[in-house]
């Protein structure tokens, strides 16, 4: 038994022996023995690993890929970044519209101020005809002559009216009512102030009338060129308002005025409408058709 270890022993020992020769002699084959005895996931996952790295070094190398142009797709990528973006926020009323608003307020109830004389030539004949009916009235008339000073500047409205077109198209909204409207005003109350006889009051009022119709025509003209469409509606109340505010005032000063002074005091109204007229930019509408686009521009601001 023993002697079958020592064999046993002997026979490794020659076999290691054997083993290292043949590694000296052949190192290749040996190198090959033990890529053998790799467990097969180890090799696995070196196979893995190199072709990983061709793939990267390939990816690399190549230029990159450009995706052909779709319009189609262009149109839901579009559509699909609108519906995603958050919706644009509503206008904010800031300093800049806030001033746009007063100027156009101011350039509007500039203008509006002959509409309080339209109100004092509408209201004129009903307090000033009882005192021309008056025994102490420096003019006598009666009923015909009172008739007409009652609805004489009906007749000069229509010819007011006429007259605003080619005055607006020549001077401008602004000019014709500083120049041609105020002008109408001025001579029919100071016609009337110092009347020294029926046809004087009469004509006077048919001056008057001329002024109402010119009034008439370039305000609501004037005020739709020169406010913008969200103001107009407000700005609109302000033309009637003053009529209004003329009519009243006529009849106030009816109480204590005779017809003689009641219609000096239209002449002093008058003063204050020329100043603000002076004062109030020119339509944008008649600058740009003049050429102006700068001032029309600025006219709107």
């Amino acid at each position: 038994m023993m002697s079958g270890f020592g064999y046993t022993f002997i026979k490794d020992e020659s076999m290691d022996t054997t083993l290292e020769n043949s590694q000296h002699e052949n190192p290749n084959h040996a190198g090959d023995e033990r890529a053998q005895q790799l467990p097969a996931k180890q090799q696995q996952h070196s196979h893995i690993e190199c072709v990983v790295k061709v793939v990267r070094k390939l990816s690399s190398s190549l230029p990159p890929l450009q995706e052909k142009a779709d319009p189609h797709h262009h149109r839901l990528y579009s559509a699909q970044a609108q519906c995603s973006s958050p919706p644009p926020e509503k206008p904010v009323l800031g300093t800049s519209l806030q001033t746009g608003f007063v100027k156009q307020t101011l350039a509007v109830a500039g203008m509006s101020l002959g509409c309080v004389l339209d109100g004092t030539v509408i209201a004129y004949s009903s307090p000033a005809l009882p005192s021309l009916f008056s025994q102490n009235s420096s003019i006598q008339i009666n009923l015909h002559h009172g008739s007409w000073i009652g609805s004489v500047h009906t007749l000069g409205a229509v010819i007011g009216c006429l007259i605003s077109i080619p005055t607006m198209s020549q001077l401008g909204r602004r000019g014709a009512a500083l120049y041609i409207m105020s002008l109408a005003y001025l001579l029919g109350y100071l016609m009337i102030g110092f009347a020294l006889n029926v046809e004087m009051i009469i004509t006077g009022r048919l001056l008057g009338g001329v002024g109402l119709g010119l009034t008439l025509s370039i305000t609501p003209v004037y005020l739709v060129e020169i406010s913008n469409v969200r103001y107009r509606g407000v700005l609109g109340v302000i033309p009637p308002l003053f009529t209004q505010i003329g009519l009243l005032a006529t009849y106030l000063a009816g109480i204590w005025l005779n017809w003689s002074n009641l219609a000096l005091s239209g002449v002093a109204l008058i003063i204050p409408n020329v100043v603000f007229i002076w004062a109030i930019p020119e339509s944008p509408v008649y600058l740009a058709s003049k050429g102006d686009f700068a001032g029309a521009e600025e006219s709107l601001s």
